[in-house]
């Protein structure tokens, strides 16, 4: 079995990998509060130190942030680079529609003027 290949993850992992998906998957928005670390604790059978060592994998990678007294919440997550690129490209391609349509509707108005209408 050791030469297998299925390697389980580590639970602390598991645990990240779950509320990763949860806030990857809009199951968790940004400012909602994550179970609190006992509950955690409580569902997955774990002792204390796993839970913190799977929240701070996903503070590490910018998704939650922990309020002291307060619990863990999801952090807004900013727009990456190629998302800010592709919204300017479609920005520019609906500018470009607008003064396109502006020109047939002219074109349009003249033939219209021409035609006697």
């Amino acid at each position: 079995m050791a030469g297998s290949g299925s390697r389980i993850p580590a639970k602390y992992r598991q645990i990240a990998d779950r509320l990763r998906a949860d806030i990857t998957e809009g199951r968790l928005k940004p400012g909602d509060q994550l179970p609190s670390q006992q509950d955690l604790v409580d569902e997955y059978g774990v002792v204390m130190a796993t839970v913190v060592r799977a929240l701070d994998e996903l503070r590490r990678e910018g998704l939650v942030e922990t309020r002291h007294g307060l619990g863990t919440f999801v952090r807004k997550q900013e727009p990456s680079a190629e998302y800010l690129a592709v919204m300017g490209q479609l920005d520019d391609l609906t500018e470009q529609v607008r003064q396109l349509r502006e020109k047939v509707e002219r074109i349009e108005a003249q033939q219209g003027r021409q035609r006697g209408e």
